[in-house]
């Protein structure tokens, strides 16, 4: 499957997409693209397209076949879609063909319609969704689209996706590799026994990283931008859809050709299955890394041996780290990491 930019000659197959999309699954007979296109409140989502501020994607498989589409364009007060709520918040169409329902097309229109929308500024994306189709309103809830108005029968639903900087340093001064984590990560910290070990060992061994924040296990590449509300929500109900689990750490070793001495951590499984979902969200830096979880003793100038013997004696050869919530660390100005947030995976 392939997704790209609608181009004008594609304005046909949003015809059929909008047909679609505004009549839920079981209406009999449906409506003809054209028939929907002429409809005066349901056609404005289309007619005239190509205004500026229009903006659609298009699913397609290998062939160059239609598999779904989506678009937003703003409506005015005096003529507006159903999901209006402010003159400058597009309205959101989605629709994916009834033979590819089920496969994740939608899924994947809508995140990228979602990112197109944030690159270019827009500060929220609204729809009306129908009670009649269940599936549709739990894809915008895991988008993190809430409820904000409308009728039982078809509920308004609007997407924020401006974010307050308020409340995150500024950066002023940090290397380029500290500003990269102004909004911080998520990582998985163990149980207090463990973590004073651990701890121990790198304030004697490596005091600079030590200060920064304590033993932790790195699940992902900083958050790209600082998250809004609704991407809170929307990444805490996708670390939610995991059940807890135990991991354990082995015995202290080093990476290849580095002084950088860890304990390893197994499964690796649940964490890389976890990590996958969270980084499905966009909300993060790209990274294509190999995914290594591990507890980290010593990454800068000590002697692999001694840190190796000094874990060895405090009899850090294996243990359990209970995997029940992930934490979203973030700097102060001195670039000091606290715990900000955290989620928890299910029971």
């Amino acid at each position: 499957m392939t997704i790209r930019p609608a181009r004008s000659e594609d304005v046909p197959f949003l015809a059929e997409m909008l047909a679609e999309a505004s009549f839920p699954p079981g209406i009999e007979p449906r409506p003809t693209a054209a028939q929907t296109v002429a409809d005066p409140r349901a056609g404005r989502y289309l007619r005239e397209w190509g205004r500026p501020g229009d903006v659609a994607v298009i699913a397609e498989d290998d062939a160059g076949n239609g598999l779904g589409a989506a678009w937003y364009r703003r409506l005015p007060a005096n003529q507006p879609g159903y999901g209006f709520v402010a003159d400058d918040v597009p309205e959101i169409a989605i629709a994916v063909a009834p033979d590819q329902r089920g496969q994740g097309v939608g899924g994947e229109l809508l995140a990228w319609l979602i990112e197109t929308a944030r690159a270019s500024g827009e500060r929220a994306l609204s729809l009306s969704v129908s009670a009649q189709n269940p599936v549709a309103r739990r894809l915008y809830e895991r988008a993190g689209f809430v409820r904000a108005g409308g009728t039982d029968d078809h509920p308004t639903m609007v997407l924020i996706l401006t974010a307050s900087e308020v409340g995150f340093p500024d950066g002023t001064g940090w290397p380029d590799w500290q500003r990269a984590y102004r909004f911080g990560a998520l990582v998985v910290v163990p149980p207090p026994d463990l973590a004073a070990k651990v701890d121990a060992i790198r304030s004697r061994f490596d005091p600079v990283s030590a200060a920064i924040f304590g033993t932790h296990i790195t699940l992902t590449p900083p958050f790209a931008r600082a998250p809004a509300p609704a991407d809170l929500d929307r990444l805490s109900a996708v670390v939610f859809e995991f059940p807890r689990s135990e991991l354990t750490h082995s015995s202290p070793t080093t990476f290849p050709n580095s002084s950088v001495v860890y304990l390893p951590i197994k499964p690796v499984e649940p964490l890389a299955a976890l990590r996958t979902a969270i980084l499905g969200t966009r909300l993060f830096e790209s990274d294509d890394r190999d995914f290594v979880p591990h507890l980290t003793l010593s990454e800068f100038g000590a002697e692999p041996e001694a840190v190796l013997t000094a874990a060895r004696d405090a009899g850090l050869t294996h243990g359990g780290i209970p995997l029940t919530h992930v934490t979203w660390i973030t700097p102060d100005p001195s670039f000091r990491l606290a715990a900000r947030d955290t989620f928890g995976l299910a029971p």
